[in-house]
C-alpha cells in the first residue's frame, strides 16, 4: 500500500492527500493492498495550487502538523509522507502493550493527535505535534523519567524513533546565514588539509544534518528504505508473539 502510494506520485504526480486507519488494506496473499479513497487522488500541481479558503483535506488526527496549523498551505509530498508516521504511532501506542498506563495513553493521543485550538480564522491544530516533533520528544514520555517501551521486544520503537526524528528537520529553525558560512569555511579548510578527524565531525555538524534530512524528505526514497530495512530486520528479529490488542 506504501509503495502503491509513492509509485503514484513518482510517475504520475499524484498525492493522496487523506492517508488514515481506513485507507490502509491488506491482502491475506501479499503485503500490497488496494488503493483507497482514490477520489482524493490529486496531480501535484493541482494539489498546490489552493485558492481562496478551502477546507483541509485529510483526517485530522494523521494530518501533518504544518497543514494543521495552516489550512491554507499547499499538500505537498511531506504532508504525505508525514501522513505514515502518525497513523504508524497511532495504531502503535494504542493498541501495542507498553509501559503506558491506560490513562497515560489516553492522554498522548488526545495531546499529539486531537490537539484543536480556536483561532480568528477557525479551528487550528497540530501545534504539540510540531514542538514534539522539532525537539526530538515524539514519543510518548513516561512519569519518573522511565524510557517508554513496548511490551514485546521489536524493532517497532526504533522504526518509530527513526521516522520521527527524520521528520524534526520540518519544524525546526533553519541554520543562519551565518552559520551556514563559518560551516563551509570549516569544510573547506578541512578538505584543504585532508583533515579527515575534522572531516568526521563535520559530517554530524549541525547545518549538514539539518540539509541532510531535508533532502530525505524531499524524496519518498528515505521512507521505504528505513521501513524496508526495518521490516526486513535488518534492526533486529520481529516477534512472533506481538499480536496487537484493544
Amino acid at each position: 500500500m506504501l509503495m502503491s502510494r509513492f509509485v503514484a506520485y513518482k510517475h504520475a504526480g499524484i498525492l493522496h492527500r487523506d492517508v488514515s486507519v481506513g485507507d490502509i488494506a491488506l491482502r491475506a496473499d501479499a503485503a500490497r493492498g488496494p488503493p483507497i479513497d482514490r477520489d482524493l487522488y490529486k496531480p501535484l500541481d493541482t494539489a498546490s495550487r489552493r485558492v481562496g479558503r478551502l477546507p483541509r483535506i485529510g483526517t485530522w488526527q494523521f494530518m501533518a502538523a504544518a497543514s494543521l496549523r495552516n489550512s491554507q498551505k499547499p499538500h505537498e509530498l511531506q504532508d504525505d509522507l508525514e501522513f505514515f508516521l502518525h497513523v504508524l504511532t497511532w495504531t502503535a501506542i494504542q493498541r501495542c502493550p507498553s509501559t503506558l498506563s491506560a490513562s497515560e495513553r489516553s492522554i498522548y493521543l488526545r495531546l499529539t493527535f486531537e490537539q484543536t485550538i480556536e483561532t480568528t480564522h477557525g479551528v487550528a491544530g497540530g501545534l504539540h505535534k510540531r514542538l514534539v516533533l522539532a525537539a526530538g520528544r515524539y514519543l510518548p514520555e513516561c512519569p519518573g523519567g522511565e524510557d517508554f517501551q513496548f511490551s514485546a521486544s521489536s524493532p517497532l520503537l526504533g522504526l518509530l524513533e527513526a521516522f520521527s526524528g527524520g521528520f524534526a528537520a520540518r519544524y525546526q529553525i533553519p541554520p543562519t546565514a551565518a552559520a551556514r558560512e563559518k560551516f563551509e569555511r570549516q569544510k573547506v579548510q578541512a578538505l584543504a588539509d585532508n583533515n579527515t578527524m575534522w572531516l568526521e565531525y563535520l559530517a554530524d555538524h549541525p547545518v549538514e544534518a539539518y540539509d541532510r534530512a531535508q533532502r530525505a524528505l524531499s524524496t519518498s526514497d528515505w521512507v521505504l528504505s528505513t521501513l524496508r530495512a526495518y521490516a526486513e530486520g535488518e534492526h533486529g528479529a520481529w516477534a512472533t508473539d506481538d499480536a496487537t490488542q484493544r
